[in-house]
């Protein structure tokens, strides 16, 4: 008798229910106070709350909208971070409907646990009909160690839709419908419109379904409506990736290999959570979130011990290709004893009679070479082989997590921050286009916990299958007490959103407001936060990336000085600059606005001073002279070359031999007297790297000097990078007669060189 529609749907609901309770169980008290805390901190929830406000009041796709108001004046700043359109078409209805940025933030938030649950419940049910092994799908994928680890990352946990796309392609093989194919489409494209790093990242966990599911070439015709039906689905998205790569060309924002690898996974991230897990707080390594890659124990022991008794359930078998395998085999052990002796004495060569035979200066390289044999082994062996041929479920799922976390380890695969793979699968990966780009592969983390909830449903099955019901019901109350145990969190931080200044939202908009000490990650989004009320544009913002003015801004305005004139005289504007005067740094603000020039206190709210700063008017030089050749360059800090510094690449460049210590000097020798017009001095990429003091002195002779005035270094820089955010150009005029230009660095820098991309002397 088939089951009524009530009866079919019951279950679901229960699940529903279910999902929905532990979520505000795990997040309580937060379903009490949605209007006025964030979760887990300030930072990445206020730029989502941002974001998603931006996208509520603005119509997406529009010039205006491309340009949101914080790092004022960079237009296109929308594209410096994720834009969360995905995650808009349940915020932005909210924020209609007059919910505050904040209460939408958090109902986004809080829906992203029952939901994932919810769909990989659904994955799990496609794949074992079963609704007991589903719920210990939806409690890995819902609510996992790892999930909790990027609580603060709405667009990481936004994740639902991956595990219903699985199902509906799952959906397809079975019933071949194209309503399955045109709901794949749909959920690809809205799980890559609610974050990026899925739009690159789901279709590899795709693709590599397609190909163990379907015979390529017997079902050609069926994967190639899989593949038009994805990419059709993905036709809304590519006016938004044609507008992030001209802004990012525009800019030539790059990914640097260093910190790619920052945000890699560690081999031992598996062992690796967040404080919050209440049972594994033990685990809980100061170390970035994406590193925190543990998907709890229950899961992993099930997906294991499944594993291994397949494994040994398998018969005897073969390998279809035995020579290739030995081959392997030899090549994995010649290469592990040379990385084990490599790892052990350190740098060794042979040598004869003078000839170089073979040397090795790191493990990593054999160990690389070792690791990818044993990998042929294992997937030409009789297991693999097997398993690939009756397109087993369970194994693919297993594999494909094992790849993934393969992946997410980065170009260069480590254990305990030491190397030991030498350029890793995702190396070649980033010679596609767009995942250069990305700089978080351990962001895969999350399609791994998906693969693992999906093989544990699958091994749950084979457990339990056909053991007595009391046994089957024990041992599902057993693995759920586990994943429940595992993912069980206390004391996730609630924080009070920043309060708001009334009196900015009584000053007619339109004057930028500048927030003091900018720079500071925590008050640079106070300040945006601030801004969705008072309607002003900002000079504060954060992102994933940086206009290039902002950072000499950053460093003239992070702590009061004295000496901060010039940075304001550099802004080209009037802004309202506003100073908390509760705190000693605040005071100390409001003691350097009170002598600029014809600034004027317009009062106090909620413990700010507000001022309105003139623009002071003044302008970096113009120079439009002849270039003049460069004879020669000499430094005190080693050898320079005239080649960095005319050559046009922003990326070279000449760098003092440390950070800036006071006493560098770089001489230009034009070869003769010349009328000096004045120098460019282009920061190019190295736009942090300006002199911090800068002292000019001219020369005929090389013996007797003469100062000449110089303007402050770091408002020559910021105008500079305003007017050309590629080069930088800073120009210094001069207007007299020399044959030598000498610059003195005086000024101090922990961390920063004194970098020059491109020089050029301007005169006759």
């Amino acid at each position: 008798m088939t089951p009524s529609r009530a009866a079919r749907a019951t279950p679901w609901l229960l699940a529903a229910v279910a999902y929905a309770t532990l979520t505000i169980l795990f997040t309580w008290p937060l379903v009490l106070r949605m209007s006025s805390v964030l979760p887990h901190d300030l930072g990445d929830p206020i730029l989502g709350t941002y974001i998603l406000w931006w996208n509520a009041h603005v119509t997406p796709l529009t010039e205006r909208w491309w340009s949101a108001p914080y790092f004022w004046p960079t237009s296109g700043v929308t594209t410096f971070s994720e834009h969360l359109l995905g995650i808009s078409v349940l915020t932005s209805p909210l924020m209609w409907l007059d919910a505050g940025p904040v209460t939408a933030y958090n109902v986004a938030f809080l829906v992203t646990f029952p939901l994932s649950a919810l769909g990989a419940h659904a994955l799990a049910h496609r794949l074992t009909r079963r609704h007991t092994a589903s719920v210990i799908a939806g409690l890995i994928y819902g609510f996992n160690p790892y999930r909790t680890a990027h609580v603060s990352h709405i667009q990481v946990i936004w994740s639902f839709l991956m595990p219903f796309a699985l199902a509906a392609l799952h959906a397809y093989r079975d019933e071949g419908r194209a309503r399955w194919l045109v709901l794949l489409g749909a959920l690809v494209l809205a799980q890559g419109l609610g974050n990026g790093y899925y739009l690159l990242y789901f279709p590899l966990l795709l693709g590599l379904a397609i190909l163990w599911f379907f015979d390529v070439r017997a079902e050609l015709r069926r994967v190639l409506t899989i593949a038009v039906a994805c990419a059709v689905g993905l036709v809304p998205a590519v006016p938004i990736l044609v507008e992030y790569l001209r802004v990012h060309r525009a800019f030539q924002f790059v990914r640097g290999i260093a910190e790619i690898r920052l945000f890699s996974a560690d081999l031992m991230s598996l062992t690796w959570t967040a404080p919050e897990n209440t049972l594994w707080t033990w685990r809980s390594v100061h170390t970035l979130p994406e590193q925190q890659l543990f998907f709890g124990l229950t899961a992993i022991v099930l997906v294991a011990v499944t594993a291994a008794h397949a494994a040994m359930q398998q018969p005897a078998a073969p390998s279809p290709w035995p020579r290739v395998r030995l081959a392997a085999a030899i090549v994995c052990g010649v290469f592990s004893i040379l990385a084990l002796v490599t790892a052990i004495v350190g740098p060794w060569r042979i040598a004869a009679f003078g000839v170089t035979i073979a040397t090795l200066g790191n493990f990593s390289k054999p160990l690389a070479l070792g690791l990818t044999a044993a990998g042929v082994v294992t997937l030409t062996g009789p297991l693999f082989t097997q398993a690939a041929r009756r397109r087993s479920v369970f194994a693919f799922y297993v594999f494909a997590a094992i790849a993934l976390f393969i992946l997410a380890m980065g170009p260069d695969p480590a254990f305990r921050q030491t190397t030991f793979f030498y350029k890793g699968p995702y190396a070649w990966l980033m010679r596609v286009p767009g995942f250069d780009a990305a700089r978080v592969p351990a962001r895969l983390g999350m399609l791994v916990s998906l693969c693992l909830s999906a093989a544990a449903a699958l091994g749950f099955v084979r457990i339990i299958d056909r053991r007595p019901a009391p046994v089957a019901h024990a041992a599902t109350w057993l693995v759920i007490a586990g994943v429940l145990a595992d993912s069980w969190i206390s004391g996730l931080a609630l924080m009070p959103v920043p309060d708001r200044v009334q009196m900015l939202e009584r000053l007619p908009a339109g004057t930028p407001v500048l927030e003091l000490p900018l720079g500071n990650v925590e008050g640079d989004l106070a300040a945006m936060y601030r801004s969705i009320y008072h309607q002003h544009p900002v000079m504060n913002g954060y992102g994933g990336y940086m206009p290039a003015h902002y950072l000499p801004l950053r460093f003239a305005l992070r702590s009061p000085q004295g000496d901060s004139a010039p940075a304001f005289a550099a802004l080209g504007t009037p802004v309202i600059a506003v100073a908390d005067g509760r705190t000693e740094d605040g005071q100390k603000w409001m003691s350097v606005l009170t002598r600029l020039p014809g600034v004027e206190y317009v009062g106090s709210d909620a413990g700010r001073r507000i001022f309105v700063v003139p623009d002071a008017g003044q302008r970096i030089a113009d120079l439009s002279g002849s270039r003049l050749t460069v004879s020669a360059l000499t430094t005190n800090t080693g050898p320079t070359s005239l080649a960095p510094l005319n050559d046009g690449n922003r990326l070279t460049a000449w760098r003092s031999a440390s950070p800036q210590r006071g006493d560098e000097v770089f001489t230009i020798d034009l070869g003769a007297t010349r009328n000096v017009q004045g120098f460019t001095m282009s920061l190019g990429l190295f736009n942090d790297d300006f002199p911090r003091v800068l002292a000019i002195d001219t020369s005929d002779d090389g013996v007797v000097w003469t100062p000449r005035p110089s303007p402050s270094p770091v408002a020559v820089a910021i105008a500079a990078a305003r007017r050309d955010p590629l080069m930088v150009p800073m120009p210094f005029a001069l207007g007299v007669p020399a044959r030598y230009v000498r610059l003195r660095q005086l000024g101090s820098d922990p961390e920063r060189p004194w970098s020059i991309a491109e020089l050029a002397v301007h005169g006759s």
